[in-house]
């Protein structure tokens, strides 16, 4: 199975440096059977990642598809509006059959710096929209509720928005029983 990890700084496992393959890694030991590719690029909106879209190989069964976080952003983000249009565009593209959906990743709750530029209501209302887009595709992972329900000592870096080592493998352990639906249907 060709599985395709297709987002931003999330899945590309930013760590205030570059990028690295650390959500990448994590997947290949929870599905050794499996050919990983992570075409995900840092500070990627929806927009962009509409531009990439032909590097997802054709034969691809799996594409998880992990936009929104930046698109959310107050100041840099993109409309609700826009948001939707390149999401549904992007799922249409790939095929829906082939897409399992991520909403935006959930901010650091003690900083306030990034909080500025994700209130909550935004933040809900991006969310909102990934998960009807995501009618149709092979499902959607809510990735607020996920982090909001988890304990989140040591999962940021200190700009309050990626991930840590313990950060990353949150993310990650969130995505393997969906995963393991999908992949055994």
């Amino acid at each position: 199975m060709k599985i395709v990890l297709f987002g931003d700084s999330i899945f590309a496992g930013y760590n205030q440096i570059h990028d690295t393959d650390a959500v990448t890694k994590r997947l290949e030991v929870a599905f050794p059977q499996a050919e990983l590719r992570n075409l995900s690029k840092s500070g990627a909106t929806t927009a962009e990642g509409r531009d990439y879209l032909e590097q997802i190989p054709r034969d691809a069964e799996l594409v998880l598809l992990e936009y929104g976080t930046n698109d959310a952003a107050l100041g840099w983000g993109l409309s609700p509006d826009a948001y939707q249009h390149n999401l549904e565009a992007m799922i249409a593209s790939i095929g829906p059959k082939r897409v399992l959906v991520l909403g935006p990743n959930y901010p650091d709750p003690k900083n306030a710096s990034i909080n500025a530029s994700y209130p909550p209501k935004r933040l809900a209302q991006f969310n909102k929209i990934a998960r009807t887009a995501a009618k149709g595709t092979r499902g959607f992972i809510d990735l607020i509720a996920t982090f909001k329900a988890a304990d989140l000592t040591n999962v940021y870096r200190t700009d309050g928005q990626h991930l840590t080592e313990h950060g990353n493998t949150l993310l990650v352990n969130s995505l393997l029983a969906q995963l393991r639906q999908v992949l055994t249907h």
